[in-house]
């Protein structure tokens, strides 16, 4: 969960869990750290204003209390041959350093303190880069590393499950449409998204089913959905501040105005996620401006499809190996549909439709992604006949662009290092 005030991503749990008080209806976007830090000076909701009630405010201070001290004991090691791992938030766990411990020990030990957090979705970073479980072909140590002591680890929460990737999946058992058969097998987790927020605006009135938005509420994400006539530009801008993705589903006419498309091509610059919906001819009006106005795609034509497309080999129909197609070795094509023109070229193929026609695109550049689909129908035409819904979560996952977060702590880790060199010694 991204803090708004400080800009780094932590754990939900580093959040508050109670209102300022009674007046205070909505959970809090700032993390714990942030929020306790504006309190001191003004004992009053940083978001909506409302006056905090001292009782809150008594037991917040207790909560920060309990996170800011949280450090597991080093087992008696000589307090100079020590590192430690770090989260986002600001837990630290301090530990003995022994060149010759294993990466994935490691990994154990913070699972055993964070049973909530497996291995398989610990990620760690030093000095600009990631510490792999293995290394040289070989289970890779800390000493392969270049820790020294005072070194930290910063770990970052991976939001991927283990299968992310991966089309079939060896001993999962299959649904009636082939592809595996759980939640479980998505890109990410239920519930992973707590306090994430996704602003839908449904041109149509009618496009985002209840169906696919009881799938994405299901990964925890929050949902503002405006449907045919968009909210004052004001209220529309303050949305996306707070939205890691905006999903437009355009509809046969012209509906925003210069205005919000500006916002948007703002929005999207920051690195937040966009999806933009059209379907058969003429339901891609604004999705034609948005396009063109990005990265120079278009929407046309009217096809009919209505069939499931398998993983595409080397044939022109089915879809290609994605982190979205994570868990499908089938898909539904959506109903009618457009087709993508991408002559800059600057699109990743994802979906082509029973026709052979590029219906589904995505881009994926110097920090920022968007998917441009010519499909809508598939959010409410046959629901989940062959994926739908895994198919729309993983896009939700993909548009969170953990790869950015990554990105920057890469680049917190160096500046890390950088300042520890010469400091730490081995004793």
């Amino acid at each position: 969960m991204l803090c708004p005030h400080c800009l780094v991503v932590k754990l939900g749990e580093e959040f508050p869990s109670r209102p300022l008080s009674n007046q205070c209806h909505h959970p809090s976007q700032f993390c714990l750290r942030c929020l306790m830090t504006t309190l001191k000076e003004n004992h009053a909701c940083p978001e909506c204003g409302a006056l905090a009630e001292p009782q809150v405010l008594e037991s917040l201070g207790d909560d920060f209390a309990l996170l800011s001290s949280w450090t597991p004991d080093n087992h008696g090691a000589n307090e100079d041959n020590v590192f430690r791992v770090v989260t986002l938030g600001g837990r630290a766990f301090t530990l003995p350093l022994d060149p010759s411990l294993l990466v994935l020990s490691v990994k154990e030990h913070i699972h055993q303190e964070m049973p909530e957090i497996p291995p398989s979705r610990q990620q760690y970073f030093f000095n600009g880069t990631e510490i792999m479980n293995e290394f040289d072909h070989r289970a890779a140590t800390l000493g392969d590393f270049g820790l020294v002591p005072g070194s930290e680890i910063i770990m970052v929460v991976s939001v991927y499950t283990e299968f992310a990737g991966q089309n079939h999946i060896e001993g999962a058992l299959l649904d009636g449409a082939g592809n595996a058969k759980g939640s479980r097998y998505d890109l990410a987790d239920d519930s992973t998204f707590r306090g994430e927020l996704i602003v839908v605006f449904d041109e149509s009135g009618h496009a985002l089913s209840s169906q696919a938005q009881a799938c994405l509420r299901k990964k925890g994400f929050d949902l503002l959905h405006w449907s045919e006539t968009p909210p004052p530009l004001p209220e529309f801008q303050r949305a996306l501040d707070r939205a890691c993705q905006f999903w437009l589903i355009s509809t046969k006419k012209a509906v925003l105005t210069r205005e919000y498309f500006v916002a948007l091509q703002q929005f999207f610059e920051k690195g937040r996620g966009l999806y933009i919906w059209g379907d058969n001819d003429p339901y891609y009006v604004d999705a034609n401006v948005l396009g063109p106005m990005l990265f120079g795609a278009t929407l046309s034509g009217n096809r009919r499809g209505c069939r499931v497309v398998n993983q595409r080999g080397s044939g022109t129909v089915g879809f290609n190996q994605h982190l979205i197609t994570t868990g499908l070795e089938h898909l539904f094509e959506g109903d009618t549909v457009a087709t993508v023109s991408d002559p800059r070229l600057v699109l990743q193929p994802i979906l082509y439709g029973s026709a052979g026609n590029l219906i589904t695109a995505v881009y994926d550049r110097e920090g920022r992604r968007a998917i441009f689909d010519g499909a809508y129908t598939r959010l409410y035409c046959h629901w989940d006949d062959a994926g739908t819904a895994r198919y729309v979560v993983n896009c939700a996952v993909w548009l969170f662009n953990h790869e950015r977060n990554l990105a920057q702590v890469r680049e917190r880790s160096r500046a890390q290092a950088l300042a520890l060199r010469g400091k730490g010694r081995w004793r």
